[in-house]
This record gives C-alpha cells, structure tokens and sequence, in this order.
C-alpha cells in the first residue's frame, strides 16, 4: 500500500515479498542509477542481488535452495522462504527474465558508454549476471524442462514441495525468448 507502507501478500500476512517482483525492479534501479548520474541505486541494487546470491559473501538467504539458482515464488523479509513453490512461471517469470536482461545492460549498453560518459560498469557485476542466470538455466533444463508423450511437446515444470507439477504455467511463455 503506497499510502501507508504497509507490505501485505495473502499467504505470508505482510511478511514477505514476491520473487518475480524483488529481481525485476533491480534493473529500473540500474536505470534510475545511470540516470541520474548517481551511484547510490547501482549499490541498492548490488546489496539485493548480492543477499541472494549464493556465491557472494554477501549471501543472506537463512535456507537453501532445492534446485541451484532457483528461489520460491515468495521470500520472507527475514531470508527465510515463504513457499515451497518453484516454478518459472507466475511470481517467478521475471526473475529469471530479469537476469539475462540485467547481463545485457550491464554488459552490452553500459561497458560501450564506461569510458566516455562516466557510466557505472563493473565487470564483476557483468559476471554475476551471466553466471546466475546460466545457473537458472541450466538447473532448469536439467529438473524441470519435461517432455508430455501424449501430446508430444516440451514444458517446463513447477515443484511444489518435493512433488514435480507436470504443469506448464502460461507465464513461462518468455522462455523461448531466451
């Protein structure tokens, strides 16, 4: 509620935040930070990402992820997880949608302006991107991406709990843009 801050998604009562939602905005804070010339959103933005980033000292996540680069739908404020739900689809699209395209902003729009308009390229963080999403996506083709007999097609699945959904949630149509 913009109004009165208060934080409220159903299940966690106001105690978590959506997946999808945490990694998309980061890159309107890349955005706001090439801007407005000002690198205090490019490091708001690197403490997010780095806190769940399993390979970064920074590493905040209280849990493990069942599958590597992967996170549940929805993440509690205090780093624990708030379901037991993976899935590429709805609450969790633009995650990994958000990944390769944060790699190809800091990598192929701002590493060209670095030099000559002061622009805040870190080859590092260029690496992290690339590295998290090959991870997702490796991860996924591995555990998730399924094959249907019967009608002869390709899906990717969702995990709930320990029980894999043969299920392909129409907001994983983005994965064949990748």
């Amino acid at each position: 509620n913009l109004l009165t801050g208060n934080i409220s998604v159903a299940h966690c009562h106001g105690e978590c935040v959506v997946f999808a939602d945490i990694a998309s905005i980061q890159l309107e804070f890349n955005a706001a930070c090439d801007r407005l010339q000002d690198y205090k959103y490019c490091a708001l933005s690197d403490h997010v990402l780095n806190a769940m980033d399993p390979k970064h000292a920074q590493y905040a996540m209280k849990q493990v992820p069942i599958i590597a680069g992967h996170y549940p739908i929805l993440i509690r404020l205090n780093g624990t997880f708030g379901s037991d739900i993976y899935r590429w689809g709805a609450m969790g699209d633009s995650a990994y949608e958000y990944l390769l395209k944060q790699w190809i902003y800091e990598e192929f729009s701002r590493r060209k302006r670095a030099n000559t308009m002061g622009y805040f390229y870190s080859n590092a963080r260029s690496e992290q991107y690339r590295r998290r999403y090959e991870t997702a996506v490796d991860a996924m083709l591995q555990h998730l991406y399924k094959y249907n007999e019967a009608s002869k097609l390709y899906y990717i699945a969702e995990i709930e709990g320990t029980y894999l959904k043969s299920k392909f949630d129409e907001l994983a149509c983005f994965i064949g843009g990748n």
